[in-house]
């Protein structure tokens, strides 16, 4: 593990002069931030697949119980497993799995740690909105940004305090690597199949509905250290934020096609199952079509996408606004300013939105009723609230 004063040291000796000093710690706290915010979303998202997988499979064993030649009525015991092997080995899972969703639930009420997942996640891009704003030098940074910097830094730790995140220690924290946690033999292999079909079904439904990714990262590399000018902001900040949402958008128009679809697959085959008196199957596609509904739900995918496209569109209109300016205005620090403050509060609002989202979300299933928006959905820290280019247009030359 690396020490604080050794990962001191470790920056003083990579970066010299004190405005790169103090940027590599910015980008410290911001990787601390979210990559724990990484493993948080991960938990909780993992917890709640887990058990839907399980109440399905529940619905299922249910199922395939019945069986008119067994007495149903027989109490389970260790004997029946050697003269009715199946039989009782369902009625033992149909014990057991009810009993691992509750615990599974009244875990995930306090250890799933969906809380901490959007706190961290506001924390880190709180703090890079703030490392892009020094690095382009406007508003307050542009006199004594070292200071400004660390002052704002301080002010979104403080965000932290008294919330359930400082209930659990950071993994990694600041230097460490992260740690890779290892499932045993069962959950590999149920996650080995679980990939499986999610890469099979994916693949086919590319293949028949060409989906394709259409945007690609760019080649060259950011320093993130380096002040930026209006072209290296437009290549590492506005171009990179709009490929990544424009991927985004690609991937969860994907699963929402996939999600709808299966939805009405499995309402249509209950349907016909009801028909042909197959009653017993019913109850295994309304839980199929009520897992798949209840994902989309609680994952947030449709709105989610309308709030990435909004913003791949309003940062594509920032972009066609500079490039229209002549080489003169583009020249005026009062425009470059408007760009930066633009983009960032582009960004800044879609991920506040986002947050307020996720945060109903987690209310509605904590059963919560008290609200958290100002911890989690805080406002920008600067008193003055950024004019979008969009609504007021852009300043005259």
């Amino acid at each position: 593990m690396t020490t604080p004063a050794s990962a001191s040291d470790h920056l003083e000796n990579s970066h010299s002069g004190s405005g790169r000093t103090i940027l590599a710690f910015a980008w410290q706290r911001h990787n601390t931030y979210s990559k724990n915010a990484s493993q948080c979303r991960a938990r909780f998202f993992y917890l709640r697949n887990l058990m839907l997988i399980l109440s399905v499979l529940v619905i299922l064993l249910s199922v395939l119980q019945v069986n008119p030649t067994v007495d149903a009525a027989k109490p389970f015991s260790w004997e029946r497993l050697a003269t009715e092997p199946r039989q009782a080995s369902i009625e033992f899972l149909l014990i057991c799995l009810p009993i691992t969703i509750t615990a599974l639930l009244a875990f995930s009420v306090k250890f799933d740690r969906g809380n901490n997942w959007l706190l961290l996640r506001g924390n880190a891009e709180a703090i890079k909105k703030e490392i892009y704003c020094y690095r382009t030098r406007i508003k307050e940074y542009k006199v004594n940004r070292d200071e400004v910097l660390a002052q704002k830094i301080k002010l979104i730790s403080e965000r932290l305090k008294g919330s359930t995140v400082h209930q659990s220690a950071f993994r990694p924290y600041e230097d460490e690597k992260q740690i890779n946690y290892q499932l045993g033999l069962i959950f590999r292999g149920v996650a080995s199949v679980y990939q499986l079909i999610v890469r099979a079904v994916s693949g086919l439904w590319g293949y028949l509905f060409v989906i394709q990714r259409q945007t690609e990262p760019n080649v060259t590399q950011d320093d993130k250290l380096s002040d930026l000018d209006a072209d290296r902001y437009l290549t590492y900040r506005l171009a990179e934020q709009f490929i990544w949402y424009r991927h985004k958008t690609q991937q969860f128009d994907k699963q929402l096609q996939l999600l709808e679809a299966g939805i009405y697959i499995f309402g249509g085959l209950g349907t016909f199952l009801a028909a042909v008196d197959q009653f017993s199957w019913v109850a295994f596609t309304v839980a199929m079509t009520g897992a798949l509904s209840n994902y989309r739900d609680y994952r947030r995918i449709e709105s989610t996408l309308i709030g990435y496209n909004q913003a791949a569109d309003a940062l594509y209109d920032v972009h066609t606004w500079w490039t229209a300016l002549s080489p003169y205005q583009k020249q005026k620090p009062e425009n470059f300013d408007l760009l930066v403050s633009s983009t960032e509060e582009i960004i800044r609002s879609e991920h506040v939105s986002w947050l307020q989202d996720m945060q109903d979300q987690l209310a509605e299933i904590y059963g919560s009723t008290e609200s958290e928006t100002e911890t989690l959905a805080p406002e920008p820290l600067d008193a003055n609230p950024v004019d979008s280019v969009l609504t007021h247009g852009s300043p005259q030359a």
